[in-house]
Order: structure tokens, then C-alpha cells, then sequence
């Protein structure tokens, strides 16, 4: 694998701590790859002085509109998810590497990156309810796939990316009628476009989970 190919992905708006989130991410994934190798979705709202750093730190800036209407990823917050994850399908390369602006890199992240698989993330901490997401995958006539990715970090292989947008953004736009432990419905969108590809579930290691408490004193991503 040609490391310079890898391409990563951040999509970051002007709202709560985003963009300080952001700023210590990026930093501490260049020390695995080159900033001109990290592309930032930026969607509203948008301010010019986050706008600025971002371009200060080398990154690849793009500014979009939102894809698609606000929907709230907890019952009981504000609306914080607006498709953006999709952005990613617009990056021509054949590995892309997608990561929340909460995520630190301390790790080679290139380690998580190599093997053979189209598709790679770690199951969600809330898991499935069995009955119910097979039932959305029976209703779309999909391969059922197990296990629901995190959304926080997750790496496309052999340019799946774009071949999964049009099918991503449908689900997306339809609205997927499974909800559990929260409406994520941008990854659930995304587990009925992957299904039937060559999956892979990242370990504990290559992606812990701090926010569940996991304590892993060698871990690769920390989110």
C-alpha cells in the first residue's frame, strides 16, 4: 500500500467544540501522513475565523452546504446530524479514511488501514437490536450484516466509496425505520450500502472507545 495514496476525511461545522476538537485530531494524524493528504468538509454554520485555521493547518479545506435536513442523532439532544458523512464519497482515492473530529491519533494508523477488506470499522457500542435490524435489512433486500459500525472512524478500500453514494444517499434520504439507542440513521444508511461487501471489524485496540471508559494503554485511534 502506497501510504501517500490514503486519503482522510474530516467533516467539521462552526458549532460547540468542533473545531478545537479538530485542531488537536489533525495534529496528531500528521505525524502518519502529510496535511495535503487530509481533506476537511466544512458545512454550515460557517465562521471565518475557523475557516482560517483550518487553512492553517494545510489541510485540504472544502466548503459545502449541508446534504441533507438536520435530524437529531439522541432523543435527547439538538439536531447535530445532517448527512455530512457522505462527503466522503467525493474524494477520488481508493482508500479513504474517514475520522470524527473527536478521535486522536497515537498510534500508526496504517496499521488499521493495511489488509485485505472493502469496508472496516469497530461495532457500536450499543450493538443491535437482533429482530429489528434484520427486519431492515430483509425490507430492502440487502445481505444482513450483524453488527453496526461506529461512526467515529471508519476505512474504505478499493474505491467502495463511490460505488456506495448513490445507494448511501437514498437510504439516507428515505429515512431508515430502525432506531436503537439513538437515531444514527447516516450509519445505519451506511450499514445497508456496505452489507454486501468485505467487511471487517476493527478491534479495541485500533479503535478505543473513551467515551465508554475503555482504558487500552496501547491503542491506535482514541475517540
Amino acid at each position: 500500500m502506497d501510504k501517500e495514496e490514503v486519503q482522510f476525511v474530516y467533516t467539521l461545522s462552526s458549532t460547540r467544540e468542533f473545531i478545537k476538537q479538530l485542531i488537536r485530531s489533525v495534529r496528531t494524524l500528521t505525524n502518519y501522513t502529510d496535511p495535503e493528504n487530509i481533506t476537511v468538509f466544512y458545512t454550515p454554520p460557517h465562521d471565518e475565523e475557523h475557516e482560517q485555521v483550518i487553512r492553517d493547518l494545510g489541510v485540504n479545506l472544502v466548503k459545502q452546504e449541508n446534504e441533507t435536513e438536520g435530524f437529531s442523532t439522541f432523543w435527547h439532544k439538538e439536531q447535530m446530524g445532517f448527512g455530512e458523512k457522505i462527503k466522503l464519497c467525493d474524494v477520488d482515492a481508493e482508500t479513504v479514511v474517514f475520522l470524527d473530529c473527536d478521535t486522536l491519533i497515537l498510534g500508526d494508523i496504517f496499521e488499521v488501514i493495511e489488509g485485505d477488506f472493502d469496508f472496516k470499522g469497530r461495532p457500536d457500542v450499543s450493538g443491535v437490536h437482533p429482530t429489528k435490524w434484520e427486519q431492515l435489512f430483509d425490507k430492502h433486500e440487502k445481505e444482513y450484516m450483524d453488527w453496526v459500525p461506529n461512526g467515529g472512524f471508519f476505512i474504505f478500500k478499493n474505491g467502495i466509496h463511490k460505488e456506495i453514494r448513490e445507494e448511501w444517499q437514498n437510504f439516507m434520504e428515505e429515512g431508515v425505520d430502525y432506531y436503537y439507542g439513538g437515531n444514527h440513521q447516516e450509519v445505519f444508511a451506511l450499514s445497508l450500502a456496505v452489507s454486501e461487501y468485505d467487511l471487517e471489524k476493527m478491534t479495541d485496540k485500533e479503535h478505543v472507545y473513551e467515551f465508554a471508559d475503555e482504558n487500552v494503554a496501547d491503542g491506535i485511534v482514541y475517540h
